[in-house]
């Protein structure tokens, strides 16, 4: 009892002060406008242009008259926000009481005490910020529309302006978003009990629209129809076997596929979700932005956005070959300023804010896991940092064997996408075949510590475990990563070394022009321009050489990286492919996941080389050669040291001084391998073995410093040819060799005899089909038999790394 009273007490002393604060506030209360009730005002979202790009508007509501809305809907609506609507002056004094007290009681906030008088006043007059001087304005406001307005008019206009979550303003709009049907139909004379439910359902969502959405939170909003439901029994509305009946019915996951539509003029729909969802990290609403009044300047670029649209509505793309479509998202942004050009969060946009792909809905902040980036993240924690200790560069011979590191429990060996070992290799051919052997050698040299400090500087979620297991050389992290995260990193080497958090938006104002939000995105210099512009040459090399050729754009500058995570429950299939890429204007993340209902991304064996990495870079090379064209944008190269398109060499590389003119190769006595062998040339080089088996295309098959190498992946019965290049420090090929042809014999030879070829060939036979399967799959990152942190939309795990994947 004593601490009833005292609240009490406390209850009329604060009511003391509202009187006395009214009297101070009256001269700054704004304003009773009746044309403000309608129509309502917009919010305007402007593109980097500064043109209008998204209109939000209110005023798009249907009103209907309200003997047109069901009773079960204006009653629940009355039991839940108002129970006492039609009994005070638009000010529930005793409602107040009883939130105070209940507030007192809990040590926090339960109720608001808010009339729907006063919430019709906050939404038409006032924002939504919670202060005293507020509610104070809320109050006046509201007793001003009572004395304007009936009891039933004040209610009409609230059901027909309220926000009711997605596109919804008002219960018309409400009605046809989650049901597909006229508000009016849900009358219960076809289905009393599901139109009961569908009414509590409805009466639920303004509280707070977003959270109760059915399609983004169907549990929260089965929740909260259940509470509107009781509180309709409670107040006398239905009876306690309606409330049962009606509980029991399900709430709707998706939005209906036929009925009556909601308005579908918003041209940017991923955009626009992704500006509401970073609004609410700088600290407004989305359903305070939805309701109207502000302004919001973004970097959205209009031309982007469209090219990569109509990108996605390319689904042949895309397609698998079983048919079905993966999940996909991308987004671009401008290196130079972290401005969000354009961002698709998925193949169709279905549900307004949705679940995002491209941002994993902002899950660094939620605390969820992003996707596994697989091999996009060895230049943010493996070559990156060693290029930046100055201990290493593009010629550097790292080790590229099978090797275990740590023992028992915590051993760890990881292999080789294709399983081959050379020995060793250059940096620049590690990364352009993206082997893992000495991408982990790598990291284990510099330090782990080196490495995911370096990648953190760089925007990548990084967590205190990670730091204890070599595995996160290859994408085994803990929180994974975003398409938005990804772009973000890359950004700093397309940037001259400078880090820009991604972002959207620049400015909010409200509808009185006073500035609320200007966040100050200033760049931070995290690494030397000398080793971004080798980056940037590496990475040029991977599109130009490696495995990211599919990512190639003629005529213009690409430089990027290949990622693939694969599922560890069958070998060979993938959870995630990437490609991470950018030109000298754009930065951009490719990301394509299972399709919907599976683990896993189904391929058939021996297409991965096809449908695997560089399924992604294709969409890439697609998209940007949209957005290149769009723009017209004029070829151009990296900005280097110097001004040049690559970095100039160390002082002690130079350049080969003579042609290789004797390749040689031999077959062995079995038929099993052909070995190779060249005079090397004089000066600091490397040399690139390229092959070509069967009159196919020409493909990048080895990297190596020697004058020789050994092929031992041919089939019987095949015919090869084989060319050297000779490449300087920068990555330049600067000559290459005589061509030479060997054919394999269709069957084992018995020992004693050999073949060799110095520029002529046998006849070609087609090798056996389940030789070919063994020369290499997809499936790139930590995870999968890696033991690492394999994540996708189904099933999220952490873990600790014990033995490696294949990585391609």
């Amino acid at each position: 009892m004593g601490k009833r009273f005292k609240a009490y007490i406390l209850l009329f002393v604060i009511l003391a002060g509202f009187v006395f604060a009214a009297v101070g506030c009256t001269l700054t209360v704004p304003a009773f406008d009746a044309s403000k009730l309608d129509p309502a005002q917009e919010t305007i979202i402007y593109d980097k242009y500064g043109q209008p790009a998204i209109t939000l508007r209110p005023s798009k509501s249907i009103p209907v008259p309200l003997q047109d809305i069901p009773i079960n809907l204006r009653n629940a609506v009355i039991a839940t926000e108002d129970s006492r609507f039609y009994e005070h002056p638009g000010i529930d004094l005793r409602g107040m009481a009883r939130a105070l007290v209940r507030d007192i009681a809990s040590g926090g906030k339960v109720e608001g005490g808010s009339t729907i008088t006063q919430q019709l006043a906050r939404w038409v007059f006032l924002n939504d910020q919670k202060t005293f001087s507020r509610k104070i304005e809320e109050i006046i406001l509201a007793a001003q529309l009572e004395r304007h307005y009936t009891k039933d008019e004040i209610l009409e206009m609230y059901l027909n302006k309220i926000y009711f979550g997605g596109q919804a303003y008002g219960v018309e709009m409400a009605a046809r978003q989650y049901f597909g049907v006229s508000v009016k139909d849900l009358n219960g004379q076809k289905d009393p009990i599901g139109d009961l439910a569908k009414c509590a359902l409805i009466a639920g969502l303004p509280q707070a629209p977003s959270y109760y959405n059915p399609f983004v939170h169907p549990q929260a909003a089965k929740e909260r129809r259940d509470i509107v439901l009781e509180n309709m029994y409670k107040n006398g509305y239905i009876t306690q076997e309606q409330m049962d009946a009606a509980k029991q019915q399900p709430v709707p996951t998706s939005p209906p596929k036929t009925g009556l539509p909601v308005d579908d003029s918003n041209k940017y729909p991923w955009f626009l979700d992704y500006v509401l969802e970073e609004a609410e990290n700088l600290g407004i609403s989305a359903d305070e932005i939805m309701r109207g009044g502000y302004r919001i300047y973004t970097t959205l670029d209009p031309q982007v956005q469209e090219a990569m649209q109509q990108t996605y509505e390319k689904t042949s793309l895309f397609q698998l070959p079983s048919g079905q479509l993966p999940r996909s998202a991308a987004v671009v942004l401008d290196p130079k300023t972290g401005g969000i050009a354009g961002i698709i969060g998925g193949m169709q946009y279905k549900t307004f804010r949705g679940f995002n792909y491209a941002t994993m809905n902002n899950f660094t902040v939620t605390g969820g896991n992003g996707q596994s980036p697989g091999s996009t993240i060895k230049p943010l924690v493996d070559y990156g940092p060693a290029i930046e200790t100055g201990r290493y560069g593009p010629n550097s011979l790292l080790k590229d064997q099978l090797i275990t590191y740590g023992s028992g429990a915590g051993a760890y060996t990881p292999h080789n996408w294709d399983g081959r070992y050379r020995g060793t290799m250059t940096l620049r051919a590690a990364l352009e075949q993206s082997e893992n052997a000495p991408a982990v050698w790598l990291l284990d040299q510099i330090g782990i510590k080196t490495g995911l400090d370096f990648a953190k500087k760089l925007g990548l979620p990084v967590t205190p475990d990670d730091y204890n297991h070599l595995a996160v050389a290859l994408g085994a992290t803990s929180k994974g990563a975003s398409p938005l995260i990804m772009a973000q990193a890359y950004a700093a080497f397309d940037n001259g070394g400078q880090f820009i958090k991604a972002h959207a938006i620049t400015k909010i104002v409200d509808g009185n022009g006073r500035v609320l939000v200007q966040p100050d995105y200033a760049p931070t210099q995290v690494m030397q321009p000398r080793t971004a512009a080798t980056m940037t040459d590496l990475l040029k090399s991977v599109v130009d050489h490696g495995l990211g050729t599919a990512a190639r754009i003629p005529g213009y500058a690409v430089a990027g990286k290949t990622g693939t995570q694969e599922y560890a429950p069958i070998k060979g299939q993938n959870t995630d492919l990437w490609f991470v890429g950018y030109t000298p204007d754009y930065v951009g993340a490719i990301w394509m996941g299972p399709p919907d209902g599976m683990n896993y991304i189904p391929l058939s064996p021996g297409q991965q080389g096809e449908y695997g990495s560089g399924k992604a870079a294709a969409v890439f090379q697609s998209m940007m050669t949209r957005i290149i064209q769009t723009e017209h944008l004029p070829p151009k190269p990296f900005p280097g040291l110097g001004g040049t398109s690559t970095p100039t060499p160390p002082p002690e590389q130079t350049p080969p001084s003579q042609a290789i003119a004797d390749l040689a190769a031999t077959v062995s006595p079995n038929g099993s391998k052909v070995d190779l062998r060249w005079t090397p040339v004089q000066g600091d080089v490397s040399y690139r073995v390229y092959r070509t088996e069967n009159g196919g295309p020409q493909a990048l098959v080895a990297s190596v410093t020697s004058g020789s190498w050994t092929d031992d992946q041919v089939a019987p019965g095949g015919q090869y040819q084989y060319v050297v290049a000779a490449v300087d420090g920068s990555g330049n090929e600067v000559n290459r060799s005589n061509a030479v042809t060997v054919s394999i014999p269709a069957t084992v030879q018995p020992p004693g005899g050999s073949q060799t070829d110095t520029g002529n060939g046998g006849k070609p036979e087609k090798p056996p089909k389940e030789d070919k399967k063994n020369r290499g799959h997809s499936g790139e990152n930590g995870g999968g038999d890696s033991g690492g942190n394999p994540t996708n939309p189904s099933e999220n795990q952490n873990g600790t790394p014990q033995t490696s994947t294949v990585l391609q």
